[in-house]
C-alpha cells in the first residue's frame, strides 16, 4: 500500500508531486504500518492519518496481480465463466484472459472490463485494460478447459519438445487418457486414425492446445 497526500491540505516536507497528487517520498515503514487505524483498506479510497506527521492521507491498493485476479473472481463468481490467464506489467498494462464451461462472447468481455474498471481510479494510478478470450489458437492453462475436449484432438507437446495430436478419452489431476492420433493426407483431405489408448502424465506435458484441423 501507498499513502498519497489529499490534494486541499500543505505538504509534507519528504513529499513529492504526482499527477497532480503529492505522493509520500518514503517505504511504508515511514508511516510505522503505512496507515493508521485497525481495519484493513478497501478497494476504494479512504482517509487515514500518517503516524509521522499526523496528516491525512489517502489509502489505497496498488494495482497489482493478485488484486486483479480478486476483482476478475468477484466479476465472474456467478457464471460458468473463469479466469485462464492474468498478467499486470510494470506499467500497469492488464491483460486478462478469460474462458467458460459454455462460450464467450464478447459481452462479456465488456462486461468483465466495465467492472474492473469501476474499481480502479485512473486519477490516482493510471492503467491499460485489455479483456480478451481465450481463442482456439490458444493453449489451455487450466484443467477445468479440458471438459469441453473430451472426445475431441489436442495438440501436446512435451517438455522435449516433442508435438503430437492425441484424442482426448479422459482426464484426472495427475494424467491424461488419450489416443494418438495418425493423420494421413487423401489430396485435399485428411484421414485421422487412432492408436491404442495410452496415458500422458501431466508432469511431462508442456503445453496443449486445441488441435486446428484446415
Amino acid at each position: 500500500m501507498l499513502c498519497i497526500l489529499k490534494k486541499d491540505v500543505s505538504l509534507h516536507p519528504n513529499s513529492r508531486r504526482k499527477n497532480g497528487v503529492e505522493w509520500c517520498n518514503g517505504s511504508t515503514a515511514d508511516f510505522g504500518s503505512a496507515c493508521q487505524g485497525s481495519n484493513p483498506c478497501s478497494t476504494t479510497n479512504k482517509m487515514k492519518t500518517c503516524y509521522e506527521c499526523n496528516r491525512f492521507f489517502y489509502c489505497k491498493i496498488m494495482i497489482t496481480k493478485e488484486h486483479i485476479t480478486a476483482l476478475a473472481s468477484e466479476a465472474l463468481e456467478n457464471s460458468d465463466r473463469f479466469v485462464v490467464d492474468l498478467t499486470v506489467s510494470k506499467s500497469n498494462v492488464i491483460s486478462i484472459y478469460i474462458d467458460a464451461d459454455s462460450s464467450v462472447t464478447i459481452d462479456h468481455c465488456v462486461e468483465l472490463s466495465r467492472f474492473i474498471e469501476g474499481r480502479l481510479d485512473r486519477e490516482i494510478e493510471d492503467y491499460e485494460l485489455s479483456v480478451s478470450s481465450a481463442g482456439i489458437d490458444y493453449p489451455l492453462l487450466k484443467q477445468r478447459q479440458l471438459n469441453k475436449y473430451i472426445g475431441k484432438e489436442l495438440e501436446i507437446s512435451d517438455k522435449e519438445g516433442i508435438k503430437k495430436v492425441f484424442k482426448l478419452l479422459s482426464f484426472n489431476d495427475e494424467q491424461l487418457t488419450v489416443q494418438e492420433a495418425v493423420i494421413k493426407k487423401l489430396g485435399k483431405l485428411k484421414k485421422i486414425t487412432y492408436s491404442e489408448t495410452l496415458e500422458l502424465y501431466c508432469k511431462d506435458i508442456k503445453e496443449i492446445k486445441p488441435y486446428i484441423n484446415f
